[in-house]
């Protein structure tokens, strides 16, 4: 009778154990002896003692990225224009930066503890600084955006914004002042951002000069795109965006667009004005997430154009908002009332700016019995109420409301985007010397934000951002290692049950 192996699950492990059948003449029936040939590792038996540990790899939170980079095709993008070595150092930077961002000088240590450490090749501060120099130069970032949205196929909305990117360094041309978004006190260069809406993670960015007004950025972006085969697409804007000017010029470009109007228009404010029946009206509610919500359609002149649009009205965000601001106006009023009773007039003034801020148009405060008194404007409290609540969205296009709220609510994820490019990737006051630097290591950046943000979709699809953060999954996958014995053999630690949860819903194998 012939041998054959038998796998034997033992307190949730599998063992691997041969089997030698043999007749027993006291019984008169077939018997089997078992030996024990090791821990079942991908269908063959390792017997772990015999073979020692030699080294342990970061593996699990490495895993996870490494198969959305092979999801998303980007390794295949980057072989076009890298040679072998020159894509292991990118990606190596990549990957430390989507997971635990280090600086130049640790990425090869961090490397050699990584399940894709190559012997043959020695990562080094001064070979990554001559990669991200030559990519800096090079039209990379360019060219790995177009081959991207091939890939993807994008279509509809795509969201648009710019942040600012400070910096120390005194040698880079294209840093220059300009409006800082973040408020530092330092010359900086724009980047800007597009996110496919429908993929939730970034496909294309430009840098620009620190100076340069962000109406030109976008037309700039737009003209990109439309070169590389985007045409039916639609930009959604931030209410940073809304002016005359740009509306306009969106308009003549034949644009397509979603934008939130703010109220420095007086036809603005008086559309929101005219549709205030409408919103009050019962047959224009509407349902949205389950919250009752009133649309109104309406038509707004800018520059001399009949722009459409959506007026939105919110009882529950009106009541959170009227809430927030009456307890920080009666807040204010406490805090100047308290200020004792020695104050001149003059210090009165400065005291009401520093304290009330932009809310000082709501108070009327002087000097009463030696001290401070303070009362409310009535007139200027009750128009500001009486906006709260209600939105206007302005859009060019065939678009209905639900889509156009939808659309225009996604531009958390560029908002989500720059947080994460500035604070969990650490793209935030690089010290470079050269521009050609800054550029590589912003388009390393940028793959480590597509990372980032694909991961994010997905534990958002799947029910695990319930659970977990993106840093806490990452936390617990880290406690999976990959072990190489003293044989060259490779096997995994143990998965736990919170592992396979993961693994399994993320679709991998590990």
């Amino acid at each position: 009778m012939k041998k054959f192996t038998r796998i034997k699950v033992i307190n949730g492990k599998e063992y691997i154990y041969e089997i030698t059948p043999y007749y027993d003449p006291e019984t008169k029936k077939i018997r089997h002896k078992s030996r024990y040939l090791g821990k079942n590792v991908e269908g063959h038996p390792v017997r772990v003692r015999d073979k020692l540990p030699q080294r342990a790899y970061t593996y699990g939170e490495v895993l996870v990225f490494a198969e959305i980079i092979r999801e998303l095709g980007i390794k295949e993008i980057l072989k076009e224009h890298l040679s072998k070595d020159e894509l292991t150092l990118l990606l190596a930077l990549v990957l430390n930066r989507a997971t635990y961002p280090l600086a130049l000088r640790h990425i090869g240590s961090w490397y050699e503890g990584t399940y894709l450490y190559e012997r043959s090749l020695k990562i080094t501060s001064q070979k990554l600084s001559r990669l991200l120099e030559k990519i800096g130069r090079s039209n990379l970032g360019a060219e790995f955006s177009k081959a991207l949205l091939g890939r993807l196929k994008t279509r509809g909305a795509l969201i648009y914004d710019i942040t600012s990117l400070s910096s120390y360094s005194q040698c880079i041309e294209i840093l220059e002042w300009g409006y800082n978004r973040d408020g530092d006190e330092l010359p900086q260069a724009n980047l800007s951002l597009v996110v496919d809406r429908a993929e939730g993670i970034p496909v294309m960015y430009e840098v620009y000069p620190g100076s340069i007004v962000d109406v030109s950025t976008l037309v700039n972006t737009v003209e990109v795109l439309r070169s590389y085969g985007i045409e039916d697409c639609m930009m959604v804007l931030d209410r940073g965006f809304f002016s005359r000017a740009n509306i306009c010029l969106l308009e003549e470009r034949g644009i397509e667009y979603i934008i939130a109007a703010s109220l420095s228009l007086k036809s603005v404010r008086g559309a929101m004005s005219s549709a205030q029946k409408l919103l009050s009206d019962p047959n224009n509610m509407k349902l949205y997430n389950n919250e009752p919500l009133f649309v109104a359609e309406v038509e707004v002149e800018v520059g001399g154009l009949s722009v459409k649009g959506y007026c939105y009205y919110n009882p529950q965000r009106q009541k959170s908002e009227q809430e927030r601001f009456y307890r920080r106006l009666y807040g204010i009023k406490e805090a100047l009332e308290g200020r004792g009773l020695s104050r001149t007039s003059g210090n009165v003034k400065e005291l009401v700016e520093d304290i009330a801020g932009q809310y000082r148009k709501y108070l009327w405060v002087d000097i009463h019995n030696g001290g401070i008194r303070v009362r409310f404007r009535n007139k200027a409290i009750s128009q500001r109420v009486n906006r709260m609540g209600r939105f206007l969205i302005l859009y060019r296009g065939d678009i209905d409301w639900q889509e156009c709220l939808a659309a225009y609510r996604g531009k958390e994820l560029i908002e989500k985007g720059f947080d994460i490019l500035k604070n969990d990737l650490e793209i935030y006051t690089p010290n470079v010397q050269k521009e050609e630097t800054l550029r590589g290591l912003l388009f390393a950046g940028f793959i480590s934000l597509i990372l980032r943000m694909r991961l994010m979709k997905k534990m958002k699809e799947t029910g695990l951002s319930r659970h977990y953060s993106v840093t806490g999954l990452l936390t617990e996958l880290s406690k999976l290692k990959m072990i190489e014995l003293t044989n060259g053999q490779r096997i995994t630690t143990e998965q736990t049950k919170k592992h396979k949860e993961i693994f399994n819903k993320l679709n991998l194998c590990a």
